[in-house]
Parts: structure tokens; sequence; C-alpha cells
């Protein structure tokens, strides 16, 4: 007898050189957060050693969780244009680290995260939080904050694949 596939389980990821936030989120209409965390690199550590800590923490994460899709932050500068390159360096680690693990990858503005999780764009954190709470049937807020906004991520990728396999909730 073949066993029924096991739920899809997403990686979300706020992509930062200094503290990048994922969330391992599980299942379709109700979504399941399974671990979260940072990884955090060294204050004074160099970018390559940077990279090095975010490529060795999602090694870690793909070699312990059944990972099939992977979630991720599109990343919108206008300031700053030296921590926007290291911002897309870090993400040239995650997307080959996904590649190499044949995860599905898809990326969202922080408008639309914000838009799938509480329902308005330009709702602020403290919103986003409110909801994921809701949502994910949480005892309290996720912390800190770059964890949540990779289960928001996690959670935008969860709902646009459910519409997209045509497991959205209808309205009758």
């Amino acid at each position: 007898m073949i066993s029924p596939p096991a739920d899809d389980l997403t990686l979300g990821i706020d992509p930062g050189t200094a503290n990048l936030g994922w969330a391992l989120v599980s299942g379709d209409a109700q979504p399941n957060l399974v671990e979260w965390g940072v990884i955090h690199s060294p204050r004074r550590s160099s970018l390559g050693e940077r990279l090095e800590a975010i490529d060795k923490g999602l090694r870690q994460i793909l070699a312990s969780h059944p990972v099939t899709d992977l979630a991720i932050e599109r990343q919108v500068f206008v300031k700053n244009v030296t921590n926007a390159a290291s911002v897309f360096c870090a993400c040239g680690v995650i997307m080959l680290a996904a590649h190499q693990n044949g995860l599905r990858v898809a990326e969202y503005t922080p408008t639309q995260i914000k838009a799938a999780v509480t329902g308005s764009g330009n709702a602020g954190k403290r919103d986003v939080q409110d909801w994921l709470t809701r949502i994910l049937e949480c005892k309290t807020p996720i912390t800190p904050d770059h964890a949540a906004d990779a289960a928001a991520a996690a959670i935008c990728h969860i709902h646009n694949r459910d519409i997209e396999r045509g497991l959205g909730r209808r309205i009758a």
C-alpha cells in the first residue's frame, strides 16, 4: 500500500546578512507552524563569513526537515545600496540552497505578504503579528520579528499555492 503524500512543508525566509529569519509551516487550508528561528552572524564578521553562516544554517534546516517549497520576501530597496548588495548576496546563497535541494521557490513583495496575512498590503508589523497568531493558532506572538516575517512569507506562499491548485476557499 502506498502512503498518502505528506503535507507540503514550506520554508519561509526573511533575508538578511546579520539576522536571517526562517519559519517552517506545513499544511494547506489550516497552516501549522512547525519550527522557526533566526540565523545570526557575528556583528563584525566579513560578508563572506556571514554568507557562510547562512549556508551552514540553511543546510542544517534542510537536512532536518522534508522541505518542499521555499518562500522568500523579495527585496525592495530605495536607500542604503551597501545593505542592499549584501542582502542580495544572501539571497543568492538562499536560492542556491533551494536549487540544490530541489525546492519550489517563490518570491513575494512585502506588500503581497502583508495582504495575504492581514488583508491589507499596508498593514503594520503589529497587525501582521496579531494575524499570524490567529492564523497559526499560537498562544504567544512569534518572536523575533525576523522569524515572524518569515512565517508570514510562508503563509503567503501556502495561500497562493492553494489558489493555484484550486484548493482555495470558495464563496458559496
